[in-house]
Protein backbone atom coordinates (compact mmCIF):
# COMPACT_ATOMS: atom_id res chain seq x y z
CA UNK A 1 0.00 0.00 0.00
CA UNK A 2 1.45 3.38 -0.98
CA UNK A 3 0.99 6.80 0.62
CA UNK A 4 -1.71 7.86 -1.86
CA UNK A 5 -3.78 4.82 -0.98
CA UNK A 6 -3.41 5.48 2.76
CA UNK A 7 -4.30 9.17 2.40
CA UNK A 8 -7.25 8.30 0.21
CA UNK A 9 -8.65 5.78 2.69
CA UNK A 10 -8.19 8.27 5.54
CA UNK A 11 -10.08 10.99 3.65
CA UNK A 12 -12.72 8.51 2.61
CA UNK A 13 -13.30 7.58 6.26
CA UNK A 14 -13.20 11.19 7.51
CA UNK A 15 -16.03 12.28 5.23
CA UNK A 16 -18.65 10.35 7.17
CA UNK A 17 -17.68 11.99 10.46
CA UNK A 18 -17.88 15.46 8.92
CA UNK A 19 -21.15 14.71 7.16
CA UNK A 20 -22.72 13.32 10.35
CA UNK A 21 -21.52 16.33 12.35
CA UNK A 22 -23.11 18.57 9.73
CA UNK A 23 -26.39 16.68 10.06
CA UNK A 24 -26.34 16.98 13.85
CA UNK A 25 -25.81 20.74 13.82
CA UNK A 26 -27.96 21.24 10.73
CA UNK A 27 -25.15 22.55 8.55
CA UNK A 28 -25.51 21.79 4.87
CA UNK A 29 -22.08 23.32 4.32
CA UNK A 30 -20.42 20.75 6.61
CA UNK A 31 -22.36 17.95 4.94
CA UNK A 32 -21.14 19.09 1.53
CA UNK A 33 -17.56 19.39 2.79
CA UNK A 34 -17.85 15.84 4.05
CA UNK A 35 -19.07 14.61 0.69
CA UNK A 36 -16.28 16.45 -1.09
CA UNK A 37 -13.77 14.71 1.19
CA UNK A 38 -15.32 11.40 0.20
CA UNK A 39 -14.85 12.14 -3.50
CA UNK A 40 -11.29 13.37 -2.95
CA UNK A 41 -10.47 10.33 -0.84
CA UNK A 42 -11.81 7.87 -3.39
CA UNK A 43 -9.95 9.65 -6.20
CA UNK A 44 -6.67 9.67 -4.28
CA UNK A 45 -7.02 5.99 -3.41
CA UNK A 46 -7.71 5.13 -7.06
CA UNK A 47 -4.62 7.10 -8.07
CA UNK A 48 -2.62 5.10 -5.54
CA UNK A 49 -4.14 1.88 -6.89
CA UNK A 50 -3.06 2.84 -10.40
CA UNK A 51 0.48 3.55 -9.19
CA UNK A 52 0.55 0.10 -7.59
CA UNK A 53 -0.51 -1.51 -10.87
CA UNK A 54 2.24 0.32 -12.75
CA UNK A 55 4.80 -0.67 -10.10
CA UNK A 56 3.65 -4.31 -10.20
CA UNK A 57 3.83 -4.25 -14.00
CA UNK A 58 7.36 -2.87 -13.80
CA UNK A 59 8.40 -5.58 -11.33
CA UNK A 60 6.87 -8.27 -13.52
CA UNK A 61 8.58 -7.00 -16.67
CA UNK A 62 11.90 -6.63 -14.82
CA UNK A 63 11.68 -10.23 -13.61
CA UNK A 64 10.48 -11.53 -16.96
CA UNK A 65 12.88 -9.62 -19.20
CA UNK A 66 15.80 -9.47 -16.80
CA UNK A 67 15.99 -5.69 -17.14
CA UNK A 68 14.11 -2.58 -16.08
CA UNK A 69 13.05 -1.52 -19.60
CA UNK A 70 9.31 -0.80 -19.31
CA UNK A 71 7.46 0.23 -22.42
CA UNK A 72 4.96 3.04 -22.05
CA UNK A 73 2.19 1.14 -23.81
CA UNK A 74 2.02 -1.54 -21.13
CA UNK A 75 1.76 1.15 -18.43
CA UNK A 76 -1.08 2.83 -20.32
CA UNK A 77 -2.86 -0.52 -20.70
CA UNK A 78 -2.48 -1.17 -16.98
CA UNK A 79 -3.91 2.26 -16.14
CA UNK A 80 -6.84 1.79 -18.52
CA UNK A 81 -7.60 -1.55 -16.88
CA UNK A 82 -7.60 0.06 -13.43
CA UNK A 83 -9.82 2.88 -14.64
CA UNK A 84 -12.28 0.40 -16.16
CA UNK A 85 -12.44 -1.59 -12.94
CA UNK A 86 -12.94 1.60 -10.92
CA UNK A 87 -15.72 2.72 -13.26
CA UNK A 88 -17.47 -0.61 -12.85
CA UNK A 89 -17.10 -0.60 -9.06
CA UNK A 90 -18.46 2.95 -8.81
CA UNK A 91 -21.56 2.01 -10.77
CA UNK A 92 -22.08 -1.20 -8.80
CA UNK A 93 -21.77 0.79 -5.55
CA UNK A 94 -24.41 3.29 -6.69
CA UNK A 95 -26.89 0.49 -7.46
CA UNK A 96 -26.40 -1.19 -4.08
Amino acid sequence: MNKDQVKGVAKDLAWKVQEDAGKIVGSKEQQLKGLSKQVAGKAEKKYGDAKEVVAANKRLKTNFNGNAGIDKISNVIALVNVMALNYQSMHLTKKA
